[in-house]
């Protein structure tokens, strides 16, 4: 059991966080990361300790003797006493918070598709500062020259429609290795059991369909039941690569019209898997509580994908992916939104709103070569190949015709049209192709890194995802990652470059780019529409996962037994040996499994069910 003046500063943060706004958590940010600044001592946890301490921390980050998680615990030392690391988790907490209050209440599908009107607008809100402080800054250049950030990110997959672009492009290369491989397709729509939906629909005497409360409700957040279809997901991934049975496709995420959120796949398998695979998949979606009404008919839907006359199954797979992508995405070419009752674009709108709110990855693809690599080829450029496209846009004919013909792989132009500038007395002309002539001698075709990265750098140049597929079976590349140490002085590998299939590196990230920003009005003092702002608050208790999972959608006395915090502790003034006995303490708990008794139901951890005895508190 908690503490009961650790029960009160509970209560009392999550009322608050219910109704913080951004400004508030702002404020609230400094005040903590002040008081952790203020801490004195010869031990470099001190801030850290008196934090935890002070109950601002859920979880203690475990202090094991090796060095590692030392160097991870004086990080988290030290971003305690930074204003900015308190803001970001204030601001993601009390956002889901508000949304937790509105989905637990049940407005959420009822007065709006997916996401709260209150959630929606600071979202917005949110959205609309980045992109102001994006338009203000630029990034800086080794050599020091000033790029716009926004054209960056335009013309990066943060901008929808280049995101939409290789969606599809992957998705159909994948479909394309699929079909050659003489695989068969299948649509799959995975459902959570009914225990997580707040909301249940019904049909009327005139067949209208409403939604109404759902008595079986567990009381948890669409986060939970995104972790409950990963962890289904995962078993299932195990198993079947421990059969040495492929699986390939695209995962598509999106809510229901009350915010519980549902998976949508797109599976490809060969023909002699099939059924072993569907087999397992339907197991394991329905091993908890898959005897409730109707788990069976609508927890996992299942349908062969065959194509239409004059159709092959590329066709038919990337056509069914692309109506879930667009429709999550941006609205592109979808009719309407028929679940949310809007038009596409509003409801691709809320529903990356709603994923954004709850941290939730919309789209995955799997069993596909690393998307990472891919991305960082198409960086490698035959700067050359540019240089020639470019010339061949020119206004003088000569330098066009010669560096058309070069791409070509016809040099007799260049001699003629050098000749004709001579005669012309073109001496500017006569320069370009006297350089143009120097690349060709020296052979502009052999690029030292498209050649280091073999078949796979052309591939991804190219945009052709199956030919990349097949490259990276053959002769594959590899990321080139380099150890740092980040603000917080921890050990992160970063990425530097690739590694080609003979063992070359090519560096794709160079040092020294830096952004400057601009600045920018604050207008995180509005006050929400219908909303009254929040008052100040006395300190209390972040609800922030350091290690292991957060106990969200669950009471006190239910989180009790994760929580390292929540038995025998009483603060004093040595708080390094509270929170080693606390450390003690976890460790214990974790080899203390517990015991399953009886047929209730109820949750251990978020997303997952145990049996327990009926009066345990649950």
């Amino acid at each position: 059991m908690l503490p009961d003046h650790l029960k009160e500063k509970r209560l009392q943060f999550r009322e608050w966080l219910e109704t913080a706004t951004d400004a508030d958590c702002k404020q609230r940010a400094e005040e903590m990361a002040k008081q952790c600044r203020d801490v004195t001592g010869a031990d470099a946890l001190d801030p850290l300790l008196f934090a935890i301490a002070a109950g601002w921390l859920d979880e203690a980050l475990p202090l094991a003797c090796d060095g590692r998680a030392y160097l991870r615990a004086v990080g988290l030392a030290k971003r305690v006493c930074r204003a900015e690391w308190w803001r970001r988790q204030l601001m993601r907490q009390s956002i889901r918070a508000m949304e937790g209050k509105e989905y637990g209440w049940g407005y959420i599908g009822k007065t709006g598709a997916y996401i709260s009107s209150a959630g929606l607008w600071r979202m917005s809100q949110r959205k609309a500062r980045s992109d102001a402080a994006i338009a203000a800054a630029e990034v800086i250049s080794p050599d020091g020259e000033a790029i716009p950030l926004q054209a960056i990110i335009e013309s990066s997959i943060a901008n929808p429609k280049n995101k939409r672009l290789e969606l599809v492009v992957r998705m159909k290369g994948i479909a394309e290795w699929c079909q050659r491989g003489g695989y068969v397709a299948y649509a799959v729509t995975l459902t959570a059991p009914g225990a997580f939906h707040r909301l249940r629909t019904v049909e009327d005497a005139s067949g209208e369909k409403r939604l109404v409360d759902n008595p079986a409700w567990r009381d948890t957040s669409p986060q939970d039941t995104h972790k409950y279809l990963c962890a289904r997901w995962a078993e299932f991934r195990a198993l079947m690569a421990k059969a040495d049975v492929p699986v390939i496709g695209l995962r598509t995420v999106e809510p229901h019209k009350d915010g519980t959120p549902h998976w949508h796949l797109v599976l490809f398998m060969r023909p002699n898997h099939a059924r072993l695979l569907l087999t397992a998949l339907r197991g394991k979606f329905l091993q908890t509580l898959g005897d409730e009404r109707g788990a069976a008919k609508r927890r996992v839907l299942i349908e062969r994908i065959k194509p239409k006359k004059g159709q092959d199954m590329t066709y038919a797979a990337v056509a069914y992916a692309i109506g879930y992508i667009s429709k999550n995405l941006d609205g592109k070419g979808v009719q309407g939104d028929t679940e949310a009752g809007t038009d596409a674009v509003n409801g691709a709108q809320r529903a990356t709103a709603w994923a954004r709110l709850w941290g939730i990855r919309q789209f995955q693809t799997f069993g596909a070569p690393s998307i990472t690599v891919w991305r960082e080829l198409r960086r490698v450029r035959d700067e050359v190949a540019e240089v020639l496209r470019k010339a061949a846009e020119h206004k003088s004919e000569h330098v066009a015709e010669a560096a058309k013909g070069l791409l070509a792989g016809n040099a007799a132009p260049l001699g003629r049209c050098a000749t004709e500038a001579m005669r012309g007395g073109h001496a500017d002309v006569l320069e370009l192709l006297t350089i143009m002539r120097n690349i060709n001698l020296a052979g502009w075709k052999a690029n030292a890194d498209a050649e280091a990265l073999g078949e796979c750098w052309t591939a991804a140049d190219q945009g052709q995802f199956r030919r990349y597929m097949h490259a990276m079976k053959k002769a594959p590349v590899s990321l080139l990652k380099e150890e740092r140490e980040n603000t917080y002085g921890e050990p992160v590998k970063i990425i530097r470059g690739l590694v080609g299939p003979s063992g070359e590196s090519v560096i794709t990230h160079e040092d020294g780019w830096t952004v400057k920003w601009g600045k920018v009005k604050d207008e995180s003092h509005r006050a929400q529409p219908g909303r009254v702002a929040a008052q100040p608050q006395p300190l209390g208790l972040v609800a922030l996962t350091v290690t292991g999972e957060a106990g969200r959608g669950l009471e006190p006395e239910k989180y009790a037994a994760e929580n390292p915090l929540a038995g025998g502790w009483s603060p004093g003034v040595d708080h390094r040996a509270n929170v080693r006995r606390l450390i003690t303490d976890q460790q214990q708990r974790k080899k203390a499994a517990p015991k399953a008794k009886g047929k209730k139901y109820s949750f251990w951890k978020p997303g997952e069910f145990r049996q327990t005895q009926a009066g345990d508190g649950v």
